[in-house]
């Protein structure tokens, strides 16, 4: 049986993008003749717009980190407190970047990926999407200076992340190539980057084949830096586990739909999303990586 709309899989050609434009435009129109469209939306933006709302942060080192958006800052404020001062009534905010005054000085509506700081909390790798797609450009950042590096690490646009191994290296999973890249358009290899060096040179720690989904990594803090590194076969889902112990790559003897939480003095916290031997789906389980054991938790 032919699949007539197997030209949809060129994500990024243009009859794929007029036809989802169309589907868009389609149920815009839809929407908003519904008699309760004009009051939801003016409410909703009224939400949004509020400042009467509790700042989603992430703890790192003493600080907590928020990205802030409002009615005047509609790119968000990606900013910074201690603990004491989030606890005030009004704390003090350390604004660090100013999306908004980015997209205008750069000409480009940038949307927040993500910050990822080293280990001394100096540096961040910052990920900026132009316009809000899936891809995203990658920037080194000086968080003391609140200044991006010039000459930093920087990445071209692209899927995928980037974290911190040592000041000088960082370990990435992007696409620069076709070769880098599955057919499903993320990227097909895990490669250490040192500062200075091209991407073509980077050294590869891990790789997937070319019909698997992607390669990822998982980076843990259990003491020291620990890399779960993924091998998403045919969608978010379903994926393989491996960790390198001894230069060598060992594979994680857990079920294809188990997602890792994190890892607690030496054991990786599991949830299964799929019966697994005397476990059922929905299970939180914890798995001793060096005994190779499992115990249920909940």
């Amino acid at each position: 049986m032919q699949d007539k709309y197997l030209w949809l899989e060129e994500v990024l050609s243009e009859e794929s993008l007029s036809w989802v434009k169309e589907r868009s435009n389609e149920t815009i129109k839809k929407i908003s003749q519904h008699k309760m469209f004009s009051e939801i939306e003016a409410k909703s933006l009224e939400i949004f717009a509020s400042k009467d709302k509790i700042p989603y942060v992430t703890i790192e080192g003493d600080f907590l980190y928020n990205l802030w958006t409002d009615h005047l800052n509609i790119q968000g404020l990606y900013r910074r407190t201690t603990i004491e001062e989030f606890l005030k009534p009004t704390p003090h905010w350390e604004i660090l970047i100013d999306l908004d005054e980015l997209s205008s000085k750069e000409n480009i509506k940038w949307v927040f990926n993500g910050f990822v700081l080293d280990r001394a909390h100096k540096k961040a790798l910052v990920f900026l999407s132009p316009g809000g797609s899936d891809a995203d450009i990658m920037r080194e950042f000086d968080v003391e200076k609140k200044i991006f590096v010039e000459n930093g690490f920087t990445l071209p646009e692209s899927k995928g992340g980037a974290h911190w191994i040592d000041e000088n290296t960082i370990r990435i999973e992007r696409v620069f190539d076709e070769d880098s890249a599955t057919t499903s358009g993320y990227a097909r290899t895990i490669r250490d980057l040192k500062r200075g060096e091209s991407i073509e040179s980077a050294k590869i720690i891990f790789e997937v084949e070319k019909t698997d989904m992607v390669a990822g990594a998982q980076v843990f803090d259990d003491g020291h830096q620990l890399y779960f590194y993924l091998r998403k076969i045919i969608d978010f889902y379903h994926y393989e586990d491996f960790l390198i112990e001894n230069g060598q790559l060992k594979k994680i003897n857990l079920p294809q739909m188990a997602e890792n939480f994190g890892i607690v003095n030496g054991e990786s916290i599991v949830i299964l999303h799929q019966d697994w031997g005397e476990y059922k789906a929905g299970d939180i389980i914890s798995y001793h990586l060096a005994m190779n054991k499992c115990e249920k938790i909940f």
